[in-house]
């Protein structure tokens, strides 16, 4: 408890010290401000109420003007139309996207990658040539994709990574 108390008191000193050392000295003294002489605002009015030609003219620029609306007429063009629609080129087809979902891959002990997929609920571990629920055949596990065999259609589909 002493030592708390000597280290307590030492710090304290110290601290005193330092704020002495760096409290900078007053370079200027402070004295009385020096008196400011002001000169009274006088108002004078904009125009007085007897000249009724000066106020007409001050009021007046605050009256809305009346003036009469622009009228326009629409005109009626003459279009033109294409009898012959030009032909439009088919639209690619669109690759259905298979109902699996990516999460995640490893690689296991003997070098082989496997992958995550998931759909609804159910969560799967699949490598290159297992099926996933006995419809998707796990093709290919690229760097940036996955390649997957739907064999109810015959078609290749492809899952982002």
């Amino acid at each position: 408890m002493r030592r708390f108390l000597l280290i307590f008191v030492l710090i304290g000193t110290l601290a005193l010290t330092a704020a002495a050392y760096f409290i900078p000295e007053a370079y200027e003294s402070v004295s009385e401000p020096k008196a400011v002489v002001t000169k009274p605002v006088q108002f004078h009015a904009l125009a007085s109420s007897d000249n009724k030609e000066v106020t007409d003219r001050q009021t007046q620029q605050f009256v809305p003007l009346q003036t009469e609306p622009e009228r326009v007429t629409a005109q009626a063009q003459d279009v033109e139309q294409d009898h012959d629609p030009k032909p439009t080129a088919p639209e690619p087809p669109v690759e259905p996207t298979p109902e699996l979902q990516y999460i995640g891959q490893m690689t296991d002990s003997h070098g082989v990658k496997k992958v995550f997929l998931t759909r609804d609920e159910n969560t799967f571990v699949a490598q290159v040539g297992d099926v996933v629920e006995e419809r998707w055949k796990v093709s290919a596990i690229e760097d940036h994709q996955i390649k997957v065999f739907d064999m109810t259609n015959q078609q290749s589909l492809v899952l982002s990574i």
